[in-house]
């Protein structure tokens, strides 16, 4: 999964939400920085259960600290 700019990780998370209904997504590490690099660890489960995806997302961000783009590689995936 990649995106690039705000309404390109707005478009792949309502894809996202689309494919998965009522699931919610978490960050599950803390973020890591370097210069204008982040990484992060995330799930995708339903509120009250075991995550069904998880995965770490790198981003780097613009001058003016918002999401540039962001790559996403997703470590669990259901069936």
């Amino acid at each position: 999964m990649v995106s690039d700019g705000q309404a390109g990780l707005d478009a792949m998370l309502a894809g996202v939400q689309a494919k998965f209904p009522g699931f919610v997504l978490r960050r599950i590490s803390k973020v890591d920085s370097h210069n204008d690099a982040v990484r992060f660890a995330w799930s995708l489960g339903p509120a009250s259960g075991p995550s069904v995806a998880e995965g770490v997302d790198f981003a780097t961000l613009s001058p003016d600290g918002k999401l540039a783009n962001i790559v996403g590689f997703i470590d669990k995936m259901p069936g």
